[in-house]
């Protein structure tokens, strides 16, 4: 799993984490927040082995995961991608192709 929040709460500088050990202690603490964790789904993409998912998160970031899949469709890879532009926390529009 890679993503820049990796950085940001686990202190690893590579922004990436292996295996799921690893993972369920960044996922962890998340889960068990009061409130929930919401996120806003805009849209979600299919591909071959492939999945994407986007979304706002907390703080109105927008969001993307690639989320790889195997040949039994787990999800083997995931890595979030971050929105850098400035309309990050604007509201979305409908109308908006």
């Amino acid at each position: 799993m890679s993503s820049p929040l990796i950085i940001e709460r686990m202190g690893e500088p590579s922004g990436v984490l292996r295996g799921k050990d690893a993972i369920r202690r960044y996922w962890e603490p998340s889960v068990r927040l009061v409130p929930p964790l919401c996120f806003e789904l805009i849209e979600v993409y299919a591909g071959i082995d492939c999945i994407v998912i986007h979304y706002r998160s907390i703080g109105r970031r927008v969001v993307v995961e690639v989320l790889t899949l195997d040949d039994q469709r787990r999800v083997i890879r995931g890595a979030a991608c971050w929105c850098t532009t400035a309309t990050q926390g604007a509201p979305l529009d409908p109308a908006t192709p």
